[in-house]
């Protein structure tokens, strides 16, 4: 058994053209063709600069990040439409690796799922 990590944007290559006999990908995906079979629903998180006045909550809702820089990279995760967000002045991030360094810049803020969050989790 090899484990083989792919980008969002690359799973459903990977799974079609045979470069990957199985994979866990992250919905949503076109399920044309697929056997797919949904595990857990991921639970979305905010990532932000360490020193970002959003880390003082506990908690935050949608509402609690007008106002904010949203980055959104170019395959999102997930899809959260946040009303009174200010679009970045660049363009999106390729990976949500990249839309997190940018982040913890103080830039702005990203929403991805929680494991994603932790996956590429960094001291600032």
């Amino acid at each position: 058994l090899e484990l083989v990590p792919l980008e969002i944007s690359d799973q459903r290559r990977a799974v079609t053209e045979a470069s990957v006999d199985a994979a866990l990908v992250r919905l949503p995906i076109d399920r044309t063709a697929l056997q797919a079979i949904t595990l857990y629903e991921e639970t979305p998180v905010v990532v932000c600069a360490a020193d970002a006045h959003l880390t003082a909550a506990g908690e935050l809702t949608l509402a609690d990040l007008a106002g904010e820089v949203v980055i959104v990279p170019q395959n999102p995760p997930v899809t959260v439409v946040v009303d009174g967000a200010v679009p970045p002045t660049f363009d999106a991030p390729a990976t949500v690796a990249e839309a997190i360094a940018i982040a913890a810049t103080g830039v702005g803020v990203v929403i991805v799922p929680m494991s994603l969050a932790r996956l590429h989790h960094r001291k600032d």
